[in-house]
């Protein structure tokens, strides 16, 4: 019986070989986290924790950041905060300078932190920048995220 699902590739090289995840990495379960900031008209500079991934955690590419409309020259950049032992943050880790003057719905840019484990004491953190967000609006981070089984 022939196999009808079989795709024949034919001189695939590369100059430098991708980074591959390991299988570690690829194994395991996925959590998600849904983290909802109402209406709080945050200021420019101003950062929002949105959560704390458990130990050992790796975001995945299905994580987005959704928001309303928050007015023109809003942007939110999402990346890591400061743990409790004083390791320094990195606002735009997975993602800098979302422009979230309309209605957006952004998945995180994970190429920048692909490697990244949560130590269980770093925060999620969004840092408002160009314009003070609107009030009444919300911003959602939706973050999925793999545990190893």
């Amino acid at each position: 019986m022939a196999n009808i699902d079989t795709v024949l590739y034919d001189n695939l090289y590369v100059d430098d070989p991708p980074t591959i995840m390991r299988a570690s990495q690829v194994n395991g379960t996925l959590h998600r986290a849904f983290c909802l900031i109402a209406g709080t008209g945050q200021a420019i500079g101003s950062v929002i924790r949105f959560c704390k991934p458990p130990k050992g955690a790796r975001l995945s590419s299905l994580s987005r950041l959704l928001t309303e409309a928050m007015g023109a020259g809003c942007t939110i950049a999402l990346g890591t905060g400061i743990t409790g032992a004083g390791v320094a943050s990195v606002p735009a880790k997975f993602h800098a300078a979302i422009d979230v003057s309309g209605i957006s719905k952004t998945e995180l840019d994970l190429f920048a932190g692909v490697d990244y484990v949560w130590d269980g004491k770093t925060d999620l953190i969004g840092t408002v920048a160009g314009a003070v967000l609107a009030n009444g609006k919300s911003v959602a981070l939706e973050a999925v995220y793999a545990l190893d089984s």
